[in-house]
């Protein structure tokens, strides 16, 4: 067995276990992660840190006057390629923990916890490529139920939930 392990003290450690897992346990069941997601937001970041850059060096090798419209622009591109990555960062991914693939489905999976409940609260989103909708379940993984009582994380409970939650959504489409 293969064990991760969190304080059970703490539901962010805990949840962070899980979502370091999820991806494995994932890939067990024959789905392949995306990372589009993360992609785009990396590209974002490295474009802003660019821009940024080239304003240092433009402003170490030209006089204050010769680089100022160029600076400006370079400043306003640094200001908009943050702002789109922290709109990209709170819109687009969100509390997305997971997407992959498997043949034509897309499951996409969402996670929040709160801080004195020792509760995951999950949203899975299963889509089918070319379809517009997909089916939505929202559920909840109590943290006792993959976590024992000094903290490991069983992998093959947590593939077993997995497994049941995303055949359950599969029925209820």
């Amino acid at each position: 067995m293969n064990f991760k392990t969190a304080n059970i003290h703490s539901t962010q450690d805990m949840r962070n276990a899980v979502d370091e897992r999820l991806p494995l346990v994932l890939s067990t069941l024959g789905y392949q992660e995306s990372f589009i997601l993360v992609d785009t937001k990396l590209a974002l970041g490295y474009l802003s840190v660019l821009a940024a850059g080239g304003a240092f060096l433009l402003e170490k090798k030209l006089k204050f006057e010769e680089g100022l419209p160029y600076l400006k622009l370079l400043l306003l591109a640094y200001f908009i390629l943050t702002s789109l990555s922290w709109l990209y960062q709170k819109f687009v991914i969100k509390n997305t923990i997971y997407t992959g693939k498997k043949g034509k489905n897309v499951v996409t999976i969402g996670g929040e916890v709160d801080k004195y409940t020792p509760e995951y609260k999950l949203t899975i989103t299963v889509k089918s490529e070319g379809r517009d909708a997909g089916s939505t379940q929202e559920v909840v993984l109590p943290f006792t139920s993959v976590f024992d009582k000094y903290g490991n994380l069983h992998e093959g409970e947590l593939a077993a939930w997995i497994k049941d939650q995303l055949e359950l959504n599969e029925k209820n489409k």
